[in-house]
């Protein structure tokens, strides 16, 4: 179902439904080496993927040297959003392993939100290598990150050296939040005692409020 409700200068693409998937990448944009999006909605996402990269948005970006992903005013909203995926899944995109990464304006949120992999899961982004800039601005995360390995609020794995490039080259986080829950939420599928829970970042072996694991 589409729904073209125009808000603001947005579109909105509502009840978007991937069914589970035995291949690697599931979202809107499943591979993609240079793209920049911008002004649209996602209401309600249910994206199942039994391979690795999966997300709401991106699942898969960078497979050159130059490759970039610019993300700007986007939002993925509802009380019954859900990505479920593997290794690398994330709300807004799965892997990322650019040159350039620069997100802005970007918000996953929803009462019941459930970002839900096995490792490098993140509440925005699961897996994000960058060999020159990573810029995360004016965004934030409010739901649920489920994983038995490595989780994040903002980003799942973080790594800043991919081709060569020099760790922490040019890296930030600005005005960039995770909101906790701060009471419990029912929830009626599999999983309910988790989910309610007074947390919103779970991880087997590494968690953290805006990043699981960073090198």
């Amino acid at each position: 179902e589409k729904e073209k409700a125009k808000l603001g200068e947005c579109y909105t693409i509502a009840g978007l439904k991937i069914t589970p998937v035995a291949w690697n990448g599931a979202a809107l944009f499943q591979k993609t080496d240079h793209l920049t999006i911008s002004n649209l909605n996602l209401k309600d996402p249910d994206i199942s993927c039994q391979g690795q990269n999966t997300a709401g948005l991106v699942a898969q970006a960078g497979t050159s040297a130059d490759s970039y992903l610019t993300i700007k005013n986007i939002h993925i909203y509802g009380e019954k959003s859900r990505i479920s995926g593997t290794l690398a899944t994330g709300g807004l995109i799965g892997e990322a392993k650019v040159s350039d990464l620069v997100m802005n304006h970007v918000y996953v949120s929803g009462k019941n939100a459930r970002i839900q992999g096995t490792d490098a899961s993140g509440g925005l982004v699961g897996f994000a290598e960058s060999s020159s800039q990573m810029k995360l601005e004016n965004s934030f995360f409010s739901g649920y990150v489920d994983t038995t390995g490595t989780a994040g609020g903002l980003y799942g794995y973080l790594k800043n050296n991919q081709n060569g490039g020099t760790a922490g080259k040019e890296f930030s986080i600005e005005n960039s939040y995770v909101g906790g829950r701060n009471r419990s939420y029912g929830y009626t599928e599999s999983g309910a005692e988790v989910l309610s829970d007074r947390k919103n970042v779970s991880g087997g072996w590494c968690a953290g409020g805006l990043v699981g694991w960073m090198d």
